[in-house]
């Protein structure tokens, strides 16, 4: 590999502040899609319905989106894989979350 084309590989960009800020969200569930040119994630939350005591109801609230170009996505998937497999060399196996059902209610 030449000099040159190493160097464009491995090279490295600032990161700047917008004079914007920077949006921040939570999200706990994803909703892709994509065209031939990128890829499109709506972020949600999930939440419990008002009014709904024993968590039988649930809607996702829209809280954002971002669409990436598929070489992105590619990368954030990398990127992804990385993370998670330092986090569960440190803690453990990721299992799958369940709801608990909250016993007093169930009971009345």
């Amino acid at each position: 590999m030449t000099q040159e084309k190493k160097s464009a590989e491995t090279r490295e960009f600032k990161w700047v502040k917008s004079e914007k800020g920077i949006v921040e969200l939570y999200a706990n569930m994803i909703h892709p899609t994509w065209t031939l040119f990128d890829v499109r994630l709506v972020l949600g939350q999930l939440m419990g319905v008002r009014g709904d005591p024993v968590g039988k109801g649930f809607v996702v609230e829209e809280q954002g989106g971002v669409t990436i170009s598929w070489p992105q996505a590619k990368a954030l998937r990398d990127t992804l894989d990385s993370l998670i497999a330092s986090y569960e060399e440190a803690n453990g196996e990721i299992k799958e979350i369940k709801l608990a059902q909250p016993k007093k209610l169930l009971e009345e």
